[in-house]
């Protein structure tokens, strides 16, 4: 992370147990989309929101729109 690889990085946090730690490792370095479908997944309505809030493409944002009204 500190050599700011991030590919390799994701390879080792999709490993990682705990989803919402896989969230915040793929937030904090700008891999929204993989956030999200680790949300989705865990049918986790409120990450998705602070997902939605830190993330400023327009893409992901429909795409988190999107789930959240399936969701309900």
């Amino acid at each position: 992370m500190e050599q700011k690889s991030f590919v390799n990085a994701v390879q080792y946090i999709k490993r990682l147990p705990d989803a919402h730690q896989r969230m915040e490792w793929l937030c904090a370095i700008g891999y929204w989309r993989e956030a999200v479908e680790v949300a989705a997944a865990e049918k986790d309505a409120h990450a998705l929101q602070v997902i939605r809030h830190q993330c400023r493409a327009p893409q992901v944002v429909q795409q988190i729109d999107r789930i959240l009204q399936h969701m309900t």
